[in-house]
């Protein structure tokens, strides 16, 4: 219809019409030619600004993949938008894994133990590894049973994190001797033993009295001050502190009595002192009193307080009653299930053994005292406790005296 070249103007002249009407604008070019081609130029403005259909071209799809890039784009943008919004505002965001264990381990301070445990990683020289053992389930926050053995170095190890305990080469000794009894060291992680088949391997028949919880410091400071706590969880599993001796402290922790009181200096455990205040002084009287206890002496009662004023008695030294603030009782967990499974593996195991209770011999007053000697499951000798006195409750007294508690007879030496 047009001519693709003019000689005159030497103007090419393609489909695209947009400008054509400029160059034909010179001399030569009739008015019905500009007329025409200005009609054509419209049509097509106008057919390009008309949607295309699928039948008539393949136009449709590239407008609407051209759509979609820009609303996905948008949306991205959008997206992009609020993460920056809401990283500026003052909440932060949720935390990885790794920092949500360390965030656990920065606001739980204390950890659990059972005291029957403790005192047998005492008795059998494994404290070491128990301490690690117990470390390692204070890191696995989530309980899975198992921690990373590069995480577990990292966090016990380095001297700059806060559950140091000791070197690299001296907690890889630990892990090998401990190896099989606390854990199981595999596929890169350390699969840690459960409570009850540790008790089991330790052979600890049953848990006894409550359980403890102690402060994290405990077990990461030094080895004797770890060793301290768990001797002392004796004192902090008893329901109400009553007159313990030495020797029986030493077979229930294995602790010497010159170890115990280094303990008790260490922690700064309370001690009270108490005394059994029993029949009246005589020669005959002090006699059985030493074939029987092994001590007694002569008190006067100058002031009246237990009777006559000026009367003599005979008195003997009990077993102190001791109190431990660093530690908590706390709620007892697992621990029937415990028991319950170590009943279960002793039936299986080693039948026909078995444990004699140890009857009890305090009594916080003196009903209590007589109801189980008449409903015959006592000896026929028990104790009571009438008057407990502390620094705390006597601000006068100095912070090194020691508390007294006077223990009273109901049985036998009861004619005073």
């Amino acid at each position: 219809m047009y001519p693709t070249s003019c000689s005159k103007y030497d103007v090419r002249i393609t489909h695209d019409d947009r400008d054509v009407n400029a160059h034909l604008s010179g001399e030569g070019w009739s008015e019905a030619l500009l007329a025409a081609n200005a009609r054509l130029h419209d049509r097509r403005k106008e057919a390009q600004a008309r949607p295309s259909w699928p039948g008539n071209s393949a136009g449709w799809l590239d407008a609407l993949r051209e759509r979609a890039s820009c609303s996905l784009s948008s949306c991205v943008v959008d997206e992009t938008a609020e993460r920056d919004k809401t990283t500026a505002t003052d909440e932060p965001a949720s935390p990885a894994p790794n920092e949500e264990h360390e965030e656990a381990e920065t606001y739980v301070a204390t950890v659990r133990v059972y005291p029957s445990l403790a005192h047998a990683a005492i008795q059998q020289g494994c404290v070491p590894a128990l301490r690690v053992w117990l470390l390692l389930r204070h890191l696995d926050g989530r309980g899975g049973g198992w921690v990373e053995t590069k995480r577990a170095f990292e966090r016990l190890s380095k001297k700059a994190s806060p559950l140091h305990i000791c070197g690299k080469r001296r907690l890889s000794q630990i892990v090998r001797e401990g190896g099989g009894v606390f854990w199981t060291r595999r596929d890169g992680r350390l699969w840690l033993t459960g409570a009850a088949k540790l008790c089991g391997r330790l052979n600890v028949i049953h848990l006894d009295g409550r359980t403890v919880t102690l402060p994290l410091a405990a077990l990461t400071g030094r080895l004797k001050l770890c060793r301290a706590h768990l001797y002392a969880t004796v004192h902090s599993r008893r329901r109400d502190p009553a007159p313990i001796a030495r020797v029986t402290l030493t077979h229930i922790t294995g602790a010497c009595e010159r170890s115990q009181r280094e303990y008790d200096a260490l922690l700064k455990v309370e001690r009270t002192a108490s005394y059994h205040l029993g029949e009246k002084y005589t020669t005959d009287n002090l006699i059985e009193s030493h074939w029987q206890h092994g001590n007694g002496f002569e008190f006067i009662d100058a002031h009246g307080r237990h009777g006559r004023k000026g009367a003599s008695y005979i008195a003997r030294r009990l077993g102190n009653t001791y109190t431990v603030t660093q530690q908590a009782q706390t709620a007892t967990g697992r621990k029937k299930k415990i028991n319950r499974y170590l009943n279960d593996l002793v039936k299986k195991q080693a039948q026909g053994n078995e444990q004699s209770k140890v009857e009890r011999l305090y009594f916080p007053n003196g009903a209590a005292a007589v109801k189980a000697i008449s409903s015959q499951r006592q000896t026929t000798l028990a104790y009571w406790h009438s008057s407990h006195e502390s620094a705390a409750n006597n601000p006068s007294r100095s912070n090194s005296a020691r508390a007294t508690t006077i223990f009273f007879s109901v049985g036998e030496n009861d004619n005073f």
